[in-house]
């Protein structure tokens, strides 16, 4: 049986300077992937990027309020530990309460 040789690998031309600053990104990518880069890894110019914010972005909904809640550790796992039970999120569940709670002192109120 006769065994077949691999195909010897292409090795890549070693770049010896990065590309101007006014090529592409596809034109960059172009140039990445079809030299080695060896000699530049660690030899580029480290530009400040601005930070990203590190909160969730919040989605605008019409004639809607965001409100925050303090609670002690203990009672917010209480509530999400009840939520998980009930197959619902913890904002969901404290909105529930708080309607239902609303609607019983607009009653004794009237």
């Amino acid at each position: 049986m006769e065994m077949k040789k691999k195909p010897k690998a292409k090795r890549l031309p070693i770049a010896g300077t990065w590309p101007t600053t006014d090529v592409s990104d596809k034109e960059f990518v172009q140039w990445a992937e079809t030299h080695s880069l060896e000699n530049l890894i660690g030899t580029g110019e480290h530009l400040p990027s601005s930070p990203q914010p590190k909160t969730k972005a919040v989605r605008a909904v019409p004639n809607r309020l965001y409100v925050a809640l303090r609670m002690p550790p203990e009672e917010l796992a209480a509530v999400q530990q009840l939520a998980r039970k009930k197959a619902v999120s913890s904002s969901t569940l404290l909105r529930t309460w708080i309607r239902q709670r609303l609607r019983q002192e607009q009653r004794r109120a009237s």
